[in-house]
């Protein structure tokens, strides 16, 4: 996987018309020395200047349909008509259609077989009417001695049969009914209809073609708006969040005027996926395609917005954290009138591993000692000619995490 952290500092040029950083160097390569102190040598400093730094995660993704769907046959039959590849369609628009001569005489024979069931179920209601009388009056008779006990067991019979009879009788129809219902849904079944507008995807059959029970026939996709999914490493998708800003890029269709297209994390995949010994995770945002340019297939670039911030922009190495707490040390005059360092808490924001962003705590005007040696070293560029660049773009390693000073989400 071809993956790269893309980090973007944009610095706003200094009222005195200083770079991204105003770095002095001596001799040997270390800040240059402002010649106030204590008595006890140089010290190194620095001063803040007004910049951006923004941080984001940039990997090669892949356009896919926002939602697509494969329509298939409810039964067998011939193909009598079908859309075009490429064919925009509506919703509930016909796009294949199958022979439906067999399917309503199937129709025909359910209604028949209803008519049928409800006549048996109306004279299986009039011989329970008929049993009913019949009981009543062999009793009557047998009160009057007119009728035998064998009579009256017999009468209770037949109205037992007579309830029988009806009860199936109105399992008849109700099983006629569902035959019907079933005979109708798969006659409007021989037309399959997009769900949605879109556009035919894929066609697998012809005018003409036989088909059996849930063939796949045609493909539609929605695709005014797109998915874009990208394969971020386990080292970076910790930093991600559905929400965060993203924009992608088309290299296919940059010529053609479009793009970028912007969207937000809509879904990163709980679980990884192994490639080449790496445990990577799906990404995927979703924009909008006007004009259908972004096509399925087409490879991009996503780029996700971990961080970004305006502020003052000082060294990452010049600050100091203690228990999530970021301190750096200002020179100040003291009541002797002599400058002495005084350690000063700020609020840090977006880093990127070289420079951070201050956004409370320190004066465009302070001047921030510099440590003799950094606990760790990350690999920066030697700073551009003070008059010459706006811009630092540092290449990360893929995975390493930013230097000291925290925080800095994107807001």
């Amino acid at each position: 996987m071809k993956k790269k952290i893309a980090i973007l500092a944009l610095a706003l040029i200094a009222a005195a018309g200083g770079g991204f950083y105003l770095w002095q160097y001596t001799t040997s390569g270390d800040v240059a020395s402002s010649g106030t102190g204590s008595g006890d040598g140089a010290t190194a400093t620095v001063t803040p200047t007004e910049g951006v730094i923004a941080v984001a995660i940039d990997a090669p993704a892949l356009i896919r349909p926002y939602r697509e769907v494969v329509l298939r046959s409810a039964s067998g039959g011939t193909v009598t008509s079908v859309a075009d590849l490429g064919q925009s369609v509506r919703a509930g628009q016909v796009v294949a259609q199958l022979d439906t001569t067999d399917l309503e005489r199937a129709v025909e024979r359910s209604r028949i077989d209803l008519e049928e069931s409800q006549i048996n179920l109306e004279r299986a209601g009039r011989t329970l009417e008929r049993a009913q009388r019949d009981l009543e009056d062999t009793r009557q008779l047998q009160s009057a001695g007119g009728a035998s006990r064998e009579q009256l067991q017999n009468a209770e019979d037949a109205l037992v049969a007579a309830e029988n009879s009806l009860r199936l009788g109105e399992l008849s129809v109700a099983r006629a009914e569902l035959n019907l219902r079933n005979a109708v849904t798969a006659r409007e079944g021989a037309a399959l209809r997009s769900p949605w507008d879109g556009v035919v995807l894929a066609v697998a059959v012809g005018p003409g073609d036989s088909v059996g029970t849930n063939s796949a026939l045609v493909t539609v996709a929605q695709l005014d708006r797109v998915r874009v999914s990208a394969e971020i490493d386990e080292y970076d998708v910790a930093r991600l969040a559905p929400g965060l800003d993203t924009t992608v890029r088309v290299e296919a269709v940059a010529g053609t005027g479009a793009g970028p297209f912007t969207g937000v994390v809509e879904s990163i995949s709980p679980s990884a996926q192994v490639v080449s010994n790496i445990s990577v995770f799906t990404v995927s945002t979703v924009v909008a395609n006007p004009g259908l340019v972004l096509r399925p297939g087409m490879s991009a670039d996503l780029t996700v917005a971990i961080a970004r911030d305006e502020g003052l922009v000082i060294p990452a190495r010049a600050i100091t954290v203690v228990r999530t707490r970021s301190y750096v040390d200002v020179l100040r005059i003291n009541d002797e009138g002599i400058e002495e360092p005084e350690t000063v808490r700020i609020t840090a924001g977006a880093t990127d591993g070289v420079n951070t962003v201050v956004l409370e705590g320190l004066d465009l005007t302070d001047r921030l000692v510099m440590p003799e040696t950094a606990a760790f070293a990350l690999p920066s560029s030697p700073a551009a000619p003070a008059a010459s660049s706006t811009s630092i773009v540092p290449m990360s390693v893929p995975g390493a995490g930013g230097g000291s000073g925290g925080g800095g989400g994107a807001r």
